[in-house]
């Protein structure tokens, strides 16, 4: 081949060559963006993981809680629907409505068992379907029965996750709306979105709540904060008027046992607020309202005669109300005195009168049947409060629980012991030793 032939095939290998070069440089180019795109972000990853949350850069309101902020935070989404396909109730236990989810739970166990139920009962038949030419009467009515109960299980089941879904999203919008409506008022009343907690402020917030008590969630919203108001105010005039306005609330809603407590409360704390006769005249509304308690008129009356201030501090005087209102012989209201007296101990852990508390709460719970517990109250009241007058009386009564009810000799011995040496000249150690002896 001569020079002539080779000019043709040595261009265009040449032309080849430089396409190849220029395809090299173009995926050169590439890496090279790809690596310094690359550099760039995980040059910023140690910056993404520095960062902190927006809560704890800016901080969250004082008052919010954690059930808020788990509220506010909550999301319905495609992986709730996703997961509801195949766990049942997934969407409202996460939302914390298990006394929804259960039913829930229940339908969809009802719609996959009719399924499984027209399987069971098609068994035996499936093969028939393809092996006849035609299928008989029986055969044909078995097959439309089983069809039938199989598709009301599906649509049972696909309500059941229909329902899961909805519910759930309703629910956790709601709250959502009410976390966000109430520190929204917040924001307006203090004039910072951190919020703050000076009674002033609280009261117009309260007020404001107040003044909408038709919508449910805020009713129930009100129930929690306005009691909390008159514990962390103690002193307000409003903290009365809080704990009357509470008892109304809970009145409304049915609960007459804790709207009792509250208005108690509200009477015995505050006896000369705006709101005390108020508290006394719905005390006497629920007993009339509910005739099936056994409410004599005498404790009736002794109930509804508040003590003035120079009865004692706040601790006397609320003690002395639920120490009236647990000498009814009613079994709710004695619950309702004990839930009054359990709080008692949780608000006055300083007051002089945490150990007739104690034996108050023990007494109730005695006569509930709560012996154990009882127990555990008393012991309190032995170990800790060895001056206290009540020591020798409540110790023997401890005492009788552990050879009564409780079966436990040995720390009968013990206490029993202890009366002797700590109280040698009361009458009590005498019977303490009468027990030792027997």
């Amino acid at each position: 081949m001569g020079w002539a032939g080779l000019a043709p095939k040595f261009r265009r290998n040449f032309t080849d060559g430089v396409g190849g070069v220029r395809a090299l440089v173009l995926v050169a180019v590439l890496f090279v963006g790809l690596a310094t795109s690359s550099f760039a972000q995980m040059d910023m990853l140690p910056q993404i993981f520095r960062d902190l949350p927006p809560e704890l850069q800016e901080g969250l309101p004082e008052q919010m809680t954690f059930a808020e902020y788990r509220a506010l935070n909550r999301n319905v989404d495609f992986f709730t629907m996703f997961m509801s396909i195949f766990v049942p109730g997934y969407g409202l236990f996460q939302v914390e409505r298990p006394d929804v989810a259960w039913p829930v739970v229940g339908a969809r166990v009802v719609g996959y068992g009719m399924m499984g139920t027209a399987i069971g009962l098609q068994w035996n038949n499936f093969y028939d379907l393809v092996k006849e030419p035609a299928l008989s009467a029986e055969d044909f009515n078995r097959l439309l029965r089983n069809g039938f109960i199989f598709g009301g299980g599906v649509i049972v089941a696909g309500l059941s996750w229909a329902t899961d879904v909805m519910l759930s999203y309703h629910i956790a919008k709601q709250e959502k709306d009410l976390v966000q409506y109430a520190y929204g008022i917040r924001s307006a009343i203090y004039g910072s979105g951190r919020g703050g907690s000076d009674s002033v402020s609280d009261e117009r917030y309260l007020r404001n709540l107040l003044e909408q008590t038709g919508d449910r969630m805020l009713k129930d919203q009100l129930l929690i904060e306005l009691p909390e108001y008159a514990r962390r105010y103690p002193a307000e005039e409003f903290a009365g008027e809080a704990l009357y306005f509470a008892s109304l609330l809970a009145a409304e809603e049915h609960d007459d046992p804790h709207a009792l407590r509250l208005a108690v409360r509200s009477g015995y704390l505050f006896p000369d607020g705006p709101r005390a006769m108020d508290a006394v005249r719905l005390i006497v509304r629920l007993f009339e309202r509910n005739r099936s308690w056994d409410v004599e008129f005498e404790s009736a009356a002794k109930l509804t005669d508040l003590p003035g201030r120079s009865f004692g501090d706040a601790d006397a005087r609320l003690l002395e109300g639920i120490r009236r209102l647990s000498a009814i012989e009613d079994p709710v209201l004695a619950e309702a005195a004990l839930a009054e007296s359990k709080s008692f101990l949780r608000e006055y852990t300083a007051s002089s009168l945490v150990p007739q508390a104690l034996g108050l709460t023990a007494d109730l719970l005695v006569r509930l049947g709560r012996e154990e517990e009882a127990a555990g109250y008393l012991a309190a009241l032995v170990v800790g409060n060895p001056e206290s007058e009540l020591w020798s009386h409540y110790s023997l009564k401890l005492a009788e629980l552990y050879l009564g009810p409780l079966a436990d000799e040995e720390r009968a011995a013990i206490v029993l012991n202890a009366i002797v040496e700590g109280a040698p000249d009361s009458q009590e150690a005498d019977r303490a030793e009468a027990m030792l002896a027997e």
